[in-house]
């Protein structure tokens, strides 16, 4: 065994009959051990991109990690320049590839190697996004006129409970402001948001974090039992957050 990969010095070989790949050490004993003679071999460049000037104190509009509105991570952008070519062992004479005057159940096998995922590849996680859920409660969304305004300016914005001016939580049915959790290290909040959930019989699941609302959507958290979890709620954008008038 090796560890060998189509960025290895001198590439990685595929056995066209059993779809084992090798490194050009090792190829040669197949080939003796197998009498198989024709290999694909895939020989994979890095190119290093250039880097555009970036953008300072850019805010990530969703919670996601390498997309252009997530977080931004320091990472290399680059892209591989690949080689293939048609191997005949012993002779190690070569074929480039693609080539349509190959036998068309080479090409054949050629192309679903290349089409497949490139298993010996070590592949970096460049982009990661959380999937939600779309809310069962956010279709017949309830709501409530209990008289309460939204001030449009955020700076006015407090819980109700405690007059805390952070990580708030707007009820989408109720139009009243309460803090977040509290976390393992204290902050975060004092939960009235949740109590505020409790107080009112349960029937109220849905609230929007203040200041997450872009066009793309914002940070939706149902309260309920049976999602106690962030949402989507399709229709935040055409009505259901300009009731609040926010």
């Amino acid at each position: 065994f090796s560890f060998d990969t189509p960025e290895s010095e001198n590439g990685l070989f595929v056995n066209l009959s059993t779809f084992l790949s090798f490194g050009s050490d090792y190829v040669l004993l197949d080939h003796q051990k197998t009498g198989q003679r024709v290999y694909l071999h895939q020989k994979w460049t890095k190119i290093i991109e250039e880097q555009p000037e970036k953008e300072e104190n850019k805010a990530p509009t969703k919670l996601a990690i390498g997309t252009d509105d997530g977080f931004q991570i320091d990472q290399e952008k680059f892209h591989y320049d690949k080689e293939h070519a048609i191997v005949l062992l012993p002779s190690m004479d070569r074929v480039p590839y693609p080539n349509t005057e190959l036998p068309i159940g080479i090409q054949m096998s050629v192309d679903a190697i290349l089409a497949m995922d490139d298993a010996s590849k070590v592949v970096a996680v460049e982009q990661w996004e959380e999937k939600r859920k779309v809310s069962k409660y956010a279709n017949d969304l309830v709501q409530l006129d209990c008289g309460y305004t939204i001030s449009p300016d955020p700076k006015q914005w407090k819980c109700y409970d405690s007059g805390m001016t952070e990580n708030l939580w707007l009820n989408l049915s109720t139009g009243v402001i309460g803090s977040g959790r509290r976390n393992f290290d204290g902050t975060g909040g004092t939960g009235a948001a949740l109590k505020h959930y409790n107080e009112t019989g349960k029937k109220y699941p849905l609230a929007v974090k203040l200041g997450t609302i872009t066009p793309q959507g914002a940070d939706v958290f149902s309260y309920a039992e049976d999602e106690n979890d962030m949402v989507e709620d399709p229709k935040l954008e055409i009505g259901h957050r300009f009731k609040h008038e926010i």
